[in-house]
């Protein structure tokens, strides 16, 4: 959250409040949100790996970023891909 109020020169609380604000979310459920849109397009548009679609994103490692997935997206990636393949 730094990261955007940096960006945006404004606070973290007030960057915390107006998204609440426009939303009706906390700015972490809506990165959370974006990172699995995102991870969601990487593994059906891309042959990266898991592991390489986790360093893009930012995960420090693969099993860090599968447990993220399964916990936002209720799969685990190569479960994802494989209901594509479909």
């Amino acid at each position: 959250m730094s990261f955007y109020a940096d960006k945006l020169a404004i606070s973290e609380q007030y960057l915390a409040r107006i998204v609440r604000l426009g939303t009706g979310k906390t700015i972490n459920s809506l990165i959370n949100e974006l990172l699995v849109m995102e991870a969601r397009t990487l593994l059906s548009s891309t042959k990266f790996t898991v592991g390489e679609i986790a360093a893009k994103l930012g995960f420090s490692d693969a099993a860090d970023f599968c447990k993220f997935f399964k916990r936002n997206a209720g799969q685990t990636p190569l479960n994802y891909r494989k209901g594509l393949l479909i």
